[in-house]
């Protein structure tokens, strides 16, 4: 609180709880610079500093050592905000962005359009059709950002459809986590994890040696070489990997990888091989 005369407070004073939230102000490493600044203001004016003697201690202007001073013995706390600015009169009503923002919740299949995703240039398109006074692509973009609406952005799931997908899926997590049928793994257990990567491509480029000063240089045009299959798997334990390329993905080629891996001293040697495929 502050006793406050004419257009300079003569004292101010704080209560135990306002010196502590302004001292915690001053403090705070995320606080805005504008705010911490006004709360050093009000600390000197509670331990009695003139504001000519604030205006030395905190680099700024008397008028501005006042200005925040008188604020706050008026006002208290509510008296450090800003006021509110006029500004520029608003050139689009609310009805005008809410038209924008729902088309941007909506799937372009929805509107016929053979699109994947909306850009902020496709919903700038469908707003033209719409409005008599369209807002600027830019304009689109910053409420869309100020919403925080990015239909550009895509997040894939897949829904479980098998009924017992639960408990399988529990089977494989136990196994990850070191527990098989409620017992823990042991040091000769082994955990193989095991798939395949179909139609990579094969392809031929011109590359250019670096130098110093100079990038790798690699030539936009490749020739094809066809396709190949990778089939791999992953030892958990000791992250060694273990796979080969094939033309087709038939069970001779997977049933090779098998005994390539079974084969691997690892393997051999445990007492139990778990495998987790895909």
């Amino acid at each position: 609180m502050s006793s406050y005369t004419g257009n300079t407070p003569i004292k101010t004073i704080l209560s135990y709880s306002e010196r502590l939230y302004f001292e915690a102000l001053a403090r705070k490493a995320t606080a805005s610079q504008r705010d911490a600044f006004r709360a050093r203001i009000v600390l000197l004016a509670a331990r009695g500093f003139n504001n000519t003697q604030i205006s030395q201690r905190l680099s700024c202007t008397r008028k501005t050592a006042r200005k925040w001073r008188n604020r706050y013995a008026k006002s208290c706390r509510a008296g450090l905000a800003d006021k509110p600015r006029p500004g520029r009169p608003r050139i689009y009503d609310e009805a005008t962005r809410a038209l924008v923002t729902a088309i941007a919740c909506e799937l372009p299949a929805d509107r016929g359009l053979p699109l994947s995703r909306f850009s902020s240039a496709d919903i700038h398109a469908e707003a033209l059709q719409e409005l008599d006074s369209c807002p600027a692509r830019s304009t689109i973009a910053a409420w869309l950002k100020q919403a925080a609406i990015r239909p550009w952005t895509v997040t894939s799931w897949v829904t479980p459809r098998d009924p017992q997908f639960k408990q399988k899926a529990a089977r494989v997590c136990d196994l990850y986590t070191g527990i098989w049928e409620d017992e823990p793994l042991t040091e000769g257990d082994v955990i193989i994890c095991a798939d395949e990567k179909t139609g990579i491509q094969a392809r031929s480029r011109r590359k250019t040696p670096p130098g110093p000063g100079k990038s790798v240089r690699l030539e936009h045009h490749y020739d094809r070489n066809g396709t190949t299959i990778c089939q791999a798997a992953f030892i958990a334990g000791s992250g060694n990997v273990i796979g080969h390329c094939v033309k087709e993905n038939t069970r001779a080629n997977f049933e090779t990888l098998v005994e390539n891996v079974m084969a691997d001293p690892i393997c051999q040697n445990a007492d139990r091989v778990f495998w987790i495929m895909g």
